[in-house]
């Protein structure tokens, strides 16, 4: 019983050990220099708090916005819609009314708000739910493609995802329209070591110009398109990491599923479009920022929506210890989740 209690103690050791050297490496190679500089523009380092929320969940995701309301959907409880105005005090919770069958991966389901249509969109079996603000009782039609991971509603008949290729072993990006079927553009998504992994990224669509941006979360580049999904043009972000810092490997015990053997290296987080700007919270520090700036904020890189070049940056604070999870720009407005808080912060000069 001894040796089996030394033994066990070992292995909790060792595995303690092992997961702080994987966090210390992340944490150097996020926070050593990188080769680029910020530009800092004159009162985009000056945010005002105008109002927070605690949402006692960290479940919560920003499922759109207007020029009134938040809306914030809930992983954990996928029909629940949470709406409030930019002060965070005129607070409601309401249920989406969904059909009654079984036909639909539930916790799957992701919420998306284009006032007046909600949204909800699970690509496991698929399904997409549709209904209105005012009744929030949705009908339901049934994808025709297999499957897909990450997905964007652009009207009530044209939906955007990214779906596994099984002929290619890739993942691809898919529009599809309710009214004239379904468009696959197998080229768009740019390989590197495999074809899911290294081309893993986000969508993000700006309604007005028409302009749809997916950025990579392992590389310095983001693609441009229009709704027709025709690529306009490829920009890179501010870092110098042009090619995914990954490990892939494959479970013979599991058909040969790819998984990540190591960490790999974010460059990307999050990403919003607002107007005619693209605005990315990059996971990298530059030459010029001290430590204590980049380990007490989050930074924000903003380019041009016509042509992808690089403007400048600013910084989002953290809140209560904890830097943001996700956020979205409203004029000189920032909407920002911090874990299980929802803050409203305006940028001076913006």
């Amino acid at each position: 019983m001894r040796i089996k209690l030394i033994a066990l103690s070992i292995c909790a050791l060792g595995g303690v050990i092992f997961i702080t050297i994987l966090y210390s490496f992340s944490y150097k190679i996020n926070h050593q220099k990188n080769g680029f500089n910020r530009i800092i523009g004159k009162g985009h380092d000056h945010w005002k708090l105008i109002s927070a929320l605690d949402l006692k969940y960290n479940s919560y995701y920003i499922a759109g916005i207007t020029d009134s309301h938040i809306y914030l959907g809930n992983s954990t409880s996928t029909s629940l819609l949470l709406s409030t105005d930019y002060k965070l005090k005129d607070t409601h919770t309401s249920r989406i009314i969904a059909p009654d069958t079984n036909k639909i991966a539930w916790k799957a389901l992701k919420v998306f708000v284009d006032s007046p249509n909600v949204y909800m969109m699970e690509g496991i079996l698929p399904s997409i739910l549709h209904c209105d603000l005012h009744s929030l009782k949705s009908f339901r039609y049934n994808a025709r493609i297999n499957n897909f991971s990450t997905s964007l509603p652009l009207s009530n008949t044209t939906y955007v995802y990214r779906s596994f290729d099984t002929k290619n072993n890739q993942n691809i990006l898919v529009k599809e329209n309710l009214n004239t079927g379904v468009v696959k553009f197998p080229k768009i998504l740019e390989n590197q070591q495999d074809g899911v992994f290294s081309v893993d990224g986000m969508l993000a669509y700006e309604a007005n110009a028409g302009r749809l941006v997916y950025l990579y979360f392992y590389r310095n580049q983001f693609i441009c398109m229009d709704s027709d999904l025709t690529v306009l043009y490829k920009g890179n972000t501010i870092d110098t990491i042009k090619h995914a810092h990954i490990t892939v490997s494959t479970l013979k015990d599991y058909n040969n599923k790819m998984t990540l053997s190591s960490p790999p290296l974010i460059v990307n987080r999050a990403i919003c479009i607002d107007s005619d700007r693209i605005f990315i919270n990059s996971n990298l520090v530059s030459d010029n920022e001290p430590k204590q700036l980049t380990s007490t904020n989050s930074s924000i890189d903003v380019y041009s929506l016509k042509d992808g070049k690089y403007e400048f940056s600013f910084y989002i604070p953290m809140y209560k210890n904890k830097k943001l999870t996700e956020f979205r720009i409203k004029n000189d407005l920032a909407i920002v989740i911090n874990n299980e808080y929802l803050l409203v912060y305006k940028l001076n000069q913006f």
